[in-house]
């Protein structure tokens, strides 16, 4: 779990504070599958791991679908993207981000 989390905020974070290149992310993904299990989250059953994963992927995979066309056309990420899925379509997640709009002021901020 430690390392699942230290793999996201060092890479997701100063690739989105330091306009690194976004490859930087997809290595990064390749990382993080490779400690996901079969299937579930990061320890099988929701942790504090995932919480602390949602914000991070949540501003971050857009720009993969919009950008990165490895990422989005790839099932080299299949287990990643499923990941993915679980985590937006937890009740919790859905009542309190709304893409379109946290992605918008993600973006503005960066350009801050």
């Amino acid at each position: 779990m430690h390392r699942f989390v230290d793999i996201l905020t060092s890479n997701f974070v100063s690739t989105a504070d330091d306009n690194n290149d976004p490859t930087i992310i997809l290595r990064a993904v390749e990382a993080l599958q490779a400690l996901l299990p079969s299937d579930g989250y990061v320890v099988g059953q929701w942790s504090i791991a995932d919480a602390i994963a949602a914000p991070f992927l949540a501003r971050t995979i857009p720009s993969l679908k919009n950008d990165l066309h490895s990422y989005r056309e790839s099932d080299k990420y299949a287990r990643f993207k499923k990941y993915y899925v679980d985590l937006t379509n937890r009740e919790s997640f859905r009542m309190t981000f709304h893409e379109d709009v946290n992605t918008v002021v993600t973006l503005s901020s960066s350009k801050l």
